[in-house]
């Protein structure tokens, strides 16, 4: 007899991905002109995992930044997957610092999704020596692992290199790797 929980067979998809350019970025990572094309191979891949997994078990964790997390999440809506948000500050600071500076139409959709998804503030009492970019990717993979017999796939939108600081795409990819995740990435520097 098999007495695992649905609870335990869920299967989380986390999300890290690149914010959308500002005009002054010296080297296009994610351009505006992009996203329609990023958006769709998003949906696509999450699509994938859905078929995989199965609606009752897949369930998506991701931050709430300009670009890549707004798709991502946009996608899970579309597709009716459950979704958690998890913002490293205060909802209109994490707005703020990590979606306003994209444009009106990128604040609109933020807001859209926290009122359709719960969304989750970085505890203070986290890691102090860890900037809150880099505790917010510990908290939402230790999150997804916490579950027993949960099994995890860490989707990323990067083009593979180091990224602007700790605490980016990259550090969240080698984080789930020493874990022992799967990974999917979207380069979108190949539709450049």
């Amino acid at each position: 007899m098999n007495t695992t929980t649905a609870r335990d067979n869920r299967h989380y998809l986390v999300f890290t991905g690149h914010r959308i350019d500002t005009p002054n970025r010296a080297t296009p990572r994610f351009p505006q002109r992009l996203e329609k094309q990023v958006a769709q191979l998003i949906k696509l891949t999450v699509q994938q995992e859905l078929d995989r997994w199965g609606k009752h078990s897949l369930r998506a964790i991701s931050s709430g930044a300009n670009g890549g997390d707004i798709l991502f999440l946009e996608a899970c809506a579309a597709l009716d997957i459950t979704a958690d948000i998890y913002l490293a500050l205060e909802q209109q600071a994490f707005c703020k610092a990590s979606v306003a500076d994209g444009g009106a139409d990128w604040a609109r959709r933020f807001d859209r999704l926290c009122a359709h998804f719960p969304v989750h503030i970085l505890p203070q009492e986290a890691d102090p020596a860890l900037n809150v970019w880099q505790r917010t990717n510990h908290w939402m993979l230790e999150t997804a692992m916490s579950h027993s017999n949960c099994s995890l796939t860490v989707m990323a939108l990067w083009d593979g290199d180091e990224g602007d600081g700790q605490g980016g795409t990259r550090d969240m990819v080698d984080r789930a790797k020493a874990a022992g995740a799967s990974t999917v990435r979207i380069d979108p520097t190949e539709l450049l």
